[in-house]
């Protein structure tokens, strides 16, 4: 199974392909607010430094925030056109769940930040559990 990984929520345009195995091709790009512009271009990047074609991929995983609202619509309509298109799905990820998932071994309890501007932020908290990584609470907004 192919799975083509797209991030637009935040500064950075992130594309990357992998499967049970790991990565197979990434590519990262801060270019301001260009996410319509660079997106395109990283996905067919990607696929071809990893030698597949758009047709391979099975599913495709987009954060769909908190973060940048423009830059994450470039991102899910993106992901709905290709689904669409290829016939196959979309899985949905958090932008809190995914800062939090490299410290998931810890017993400390994991609190993901993303700035929201304007002097508050979106926040969530986080505790490892025999079935994984478990949200402590629903992400909120705060100061």
């Amino acid at each position: 199974m192919l799975i083509l990984g797209i991030e637009t929520a935040t500064e950075r345009v992130s594309v990357a392909i992998g499967n049970h195995e790991g990565v197979l091709a990434m590519f990262e790009v801060t270019r301001g607010r260009r996410h319509a512009e660079t997106l395109t271009p990283a996905i067919e990047f990607v696929c071809q430094q990893a030698d597949i074609k758009l047709a391979e991929i099975s599913v495709i995983a987009v954060d769909v925030g908190p973060g940048l609202f423009t830059g994450m619509r470039v991102g899910l309509a993106a992901a709905k056109v290709m689904a669409q298109a290829l016939g196959i799905g979309i899985i949905p990820l958090s932008s809190l769940d995914l800062l939090a998932h490299p410290v998931r071994h810890t017993e400390k309890l994991i609190a993901s930040v993303i700035d929201a501007r304007k002097g508050e932020v979106f926040y969530a908290f986080y505790r490892q559990t025999a079935a994984g990584l478990s949200r402590v609470m629903e992400p909120k907004t705060g100061t």
